[in-house]
């Protein structure tokens, strides 16, 4: 409690004694007047019976005034005591089992709170105030998984984004409500796991006690099984997988409304039966979990996408719009989920290739610039497949962007530039020798 609520408790009580000793004061003194009254005066007065009623009137409401006094103050002991009790529990429930960090903390401010309610209830609202904004439950992963909290997750929610380092015990564990999402429309599930390229594989390997080639072999099994279980369902959720360049520091698993983290241990001993955090997501910028959904979001950015489902019917339709508009092209090769197809254009005598490319749709430009990544390494593979050949032409990649995968609002055309595994726009139709590369887009 600070020194201006101190000084108003203080002034609120000294008025409360004063006030008391002014009913004493007045019912003595109206005790001692009536008494003199009674004993000098005349009962003959015809003022005397009046008189005597009224000061017997002024006597006994002031007595009544002071026994409520006393009663309520009494009363107010017993709430008081009862309302204590009330905040005990309230406290122990508010503080923390362990012995370190906020708990600690917690315990030092119950160890100092004073008897007095207003200090009580100021020392819980400090206490609060201590408190993870946003936490929902905090439990060992053990018990998270025997209330099913996982696999409720992943079956109920729309969004299901999962931050792992490879994931092979927990993908086995909740197996069968993360391929449902497939059958459920409408679902987005993204799984981010370390790029089995990463230099941090070495890392990863001493501290998980695994070879970099088990851990390279269990991200490949992964990946492969989602995708085969993607392949074999009814696809109506969508499947993005992410590679990270960087290892996180926690597995975290964001939903609709619900955020999961669970930490990594930092010693090489592995430990079973690691604590979760449960946070919720409600777009509060002052909540933890809204701190990782903004970092996750972010990471999608930094990552290689090497696989999402999302566009493969929409590409189909995208490529026999641009076989219509490119009759100099040929042997088209359909986008599949993991890989680009690329076709052939060629000079006007028809015989001659001039250049190589692979096509994409988008709903929206961010999407194109989202799996950016995913197109760069798909296009650096290809080039590289082209020179073991001799052959040097250029690798052109066309995005339809906007709109329909029928009449695309825009149409975007990049060369593929090697040494700097790069797209740059192409800003004339003349630099790839054929003016009918123009490609009308709908106005």
């Amino acid at each position: 409690m600070d020194q201006e609520q101190k000084l108003e408790q203080a002034v609120d009580d000294l008025s409360l004694k004063a006030y008391k000793r002014g009913l004493w004061a007045a019912a003595i003194i109206v005790f001692v007047i009536g008494g003199l009254f009674i004993w000098f005066g005349e009962p003959e007065w015809k003022a005397y019976n009046p008189v005597i009623s009224v000061l017997a009137s002024v006597f006994a409401a002031i007595c009544c005034t002071i026994s409520l006094n006393i009663y309520e103050k009494k009363k107010k002991n017993i709430i008081d005591r009862n309302l204590n009790g009330r905040l005990n529990t309230i406290e122990n429930k508010l503080s923390v089992t362990d012995d370190n960090g906020l708990g600690t903390i917690i315990k030092n401010e119950l160890n100092a709170k004073s008897g007095d309610i207003s200090e009580r209830l100021f020392s819980i609202e400090k206490k609060l105030s201590l408190l993870p904004a946003g936490v929902k439950k905090i439990c060992s992963e053990t018990d998270f998984n025997k209330e099913n909290g996982f696999d409720e997750l992943y079956k109920n929610s729309n969004n299901a984004m999962s931050v792992l380092v490879y994931g092979k015990k927990f993908i086995e564990l909740h197996f069968h409500a993360i391929v449902s999402r497939f059958e459920k429309a409408g679902s987005v599930s993204k799984w981010f796991l370390i790029d089995p390229d990463s230099d941090f594989l070495g890392m990863i390997s001493k501290k998980t006690g695994r070879t970099e080639t088990q851990i390279k072999g269990y991200i490949n099994e992964n990946v492969k099984l989602l995708i085969d279980k993607y392949e074999s369902s009814s696809k109506l959720g969508e499947l993005e997988i992410y590679y990270m360049s960087l290892p996180p520091m926690e597995a975290v698993y964001v939903f609709d409304d619900t955020i999961v983290e669970c930490k990594y241990y930092s010693s090489m001993l592995q430990v079973t039966g690691n604590h979760v955090i449960v946070y919720e997501n409600n777009n509060d910028k002052t909540s933890i979990g809204n701190s990782f959904v903004a970092d996750c979001s972010r990471l999608e950015k930094e990552s290689k996408c090497i696989f999402t489902s999302h566009y493969y019917v929409n590409d189909k339709q995208f490529m026999s719009f641009l076989k219509g508009k490119m009759p100099y092209a040929s042997g088209w090769r359909e986008n599949d989920f993991k890989k680009i197809g690329f076709a052939s254009a060629y000079k006007e005598n028809g015989n001659d290739i001039f250049m190589h490319f692979g096509c994409r749709y988008y709903d929206r430009q961010s999407e194109f610039d989202r799996n950016k990544k995913m197109l760069l390494a798909q296009y650096k593979e290809e080039e590289e497949e082209l020179r073991r050949y001799g052959e040097t032409m250029p690798l052109v990649f066309i995005a339809g962007i906007g709109d329909s995968p029928n009449h695309p609002r825009t149409i975007r055309k990049f060369r593929y530039k090697p040494n700097e595994n790069e797209f740059a726009p192409i800003q004339s139709t003349n630099l790839l020798g054929r003016n009918n590369f123009d490609i009308p887009t709908k106005s």
